[in-house]
């Protein structure tokens, strides 16, 4: 099953998917959450960190603090992305979809760079063709396109605290 956990920017997804998995017993459950990058009280941008073990990559620096940090970066928007933080989402989520122990993936964010086929969409397609059950965080914006590339039921839990069941497009 795939839950979408959807909400505007800044609304505390991230913060709700790690809730969801400190509740879905640790050893049968682990992911990629964004958490916000600050130096002093001043955002710099996005570290991308594994939940079972803590190790973090710094995922995006907003561009006026980027000094050349990632040894392969892009521009998207107003930040700097490391591909190297990108690839090592994508090898933990192949050691996920590996361990059959593991019920539960969690992968926060799909956004924009995804919906180019950038970042990690193409892990999300392995990732939705697994028998695992997959907690997916989305800014609202990019709800309804994320759901036509999935083209499969999902649960959507958003802010106002109810759930929605998408069937997919209808054939």
């Amino acid at each position: 099953m795939i839950y979408i956990v959807s909400g505007p920017v800044n609304s505390g997804k991230s913060t709700r998917m790690a809730a969801f998995y400190q509740n879905c017993h640790g050893s049968r459950a682990d992911g990629l959450i964004s958490c916000k990058l600050y130096q002093g009280s001043t955002f710099m941008g996005y570290e991308l960190q594994r939940l079972s073990n803590g190790e973090k990559k710094t995922l995006a620096l907003l561009a006026g603090h980027y000094r050349g940090q990632f040894k392969d970066s892009f521009n998207f928007g107003p930040f700097v992305f490391s591909r190297q933080a990108f690839e090592f989402g994508e090898k933990a989520l192949e050691e996920m979809l590996a361990d059959d122990c593991l019920r539960y993936i969690f992968l926060d964010e799909i956004g924009p760079i995804e919906l180019e086929g950038r970042g990690f969409w193409r892990a999300l397609q392995s990732l939705i063709n697994s028998d695992k059950n997959l907690f997916i965080g989305v800014r609202d914006e990019c709800l309804l396109p994320v759901l036509d590339g999935l083209n499969q039921a999902c649960c959507i839990i958003g802010d106002s605290g109810e759930d929605d069941f998408y069937q997919g497009p209808l054939a």
